[in-house]
C-alpha cells in the first residue's frame, strides 16, 4: 500500500520545515514498510514563495487532493496566515479527521489548531509562539519540548526538531532499521543539528 503524505505550502512558509522533514520521509526505502507518496499541495497549485525567497512549484491544488493519510503543516510567519484563511481551515476540517497522521513544524500549529483539528490533545509550537498559541485555544499547548506525539497529532518546535519527527515517524511507519538507513543517508544535516 502506498500512503499519500501531503505537505501543505503557503505564502511565507518556512523553508526548512519543509524540506527537512521531506527529505528524511524520502530518504526511508521502498520495501521497508509502507511505502510514501510525497506531494505539496497549496491553494491554487503553481509557485509558492518561502520566507527565505525559496520557491515551490506545488504539486495539487487544495481541490485535487481530498484526503491525505499523513498530512504537514510547516511553520513561517506564513503560517499565522493561514491559520485565518478560510478555505486552507475549511480543507483541514475536511480532510484532517480522515488523515493517519497530522504533523505541525513551529508555527504549522496554528491552522491545524484554528481548524479545530486539536482539540482535547496536547500541542507544541515555536517557543516564541506558545503565548499567543495558547491565546487561540482548542489545545493544551506544552512547552520546553521539541517534539510532542498526542495519539495522531505530531508536533515540534521548528525546523530541527522537524528531522527528529521525521525519524520518528519512519520508525513508525518502517521499524529502526530504516530509521537508522535514513540517519545515515542524512548524516550530514542530521550530525549539524546536535
Amino acid at each position: 500500500m502506498t500512503l499519500t503524505v501531503a505537505v501543505l505550502v503557503f505564502e511565507d512558509a518556512a523553508e526548512m520545515d519543509i524540506v527537512g522533514p521531506i527529505q528524511v520521509l524520502a530518504a526511508a526505502r521502498p520495501g521497508e514498510g509502507e511505502a510514501l507518496r510525497i506531494l505539496t499541495v497549496s491553494l491554487d497549485g503553481g509557485e509558492v514563495s518561502c520566507e527565505s525567497g525559496l520557491r515551490i512549484l506545488s504539486d495539487r491544488t487544495l481541490d485535487e487532493l481530498a484526503q491525505p493519510d499523513i498530512l504537514l503543516i510547516p511553520g513561517g510567519s506564513g503560517a499565522l496566515r493561514a491559520a485565518e484563511d478560510p478555505r486552507i481551515l475549511a480543507w483541514l476540517a475536511a480532510c484532517g479527521p480522515g488523515c493517519r497522521t497530522l504533523a505541525t513544524v513551529g508555527c504549522g500549529a496554528f491552522p491545524l489548531v484554528a481548524a479545530g483539528l486539536a482539540a482535547g490533545h496536547c500541542i507544541t509550537t515555536h517557543p516564541a509562539q506558545v503565548a499567543s498559541l495558547r491565546v487561540l485555544g482548542g489545545a493544551e499547548v506544552v512547552e520546553g519540548v521539541r517534539f510532542l506525539c498526542d495519539d495522531r497529532l505530531l508536533s515540534c518546535t521548528g525546523a530541527a526538531a522537524a528531522v527528529d519527527m521525521g525519524l520518528w515517524l519512519v520508525e513508525q511507519l518502517h521499524g529502526e532499521v530504516a530509521v537508522e538507513r535514513v540517519r545515515h543517508a542524512i548524516a550530514p544535516v542530521s550530525e549539524a543539528l546536535h
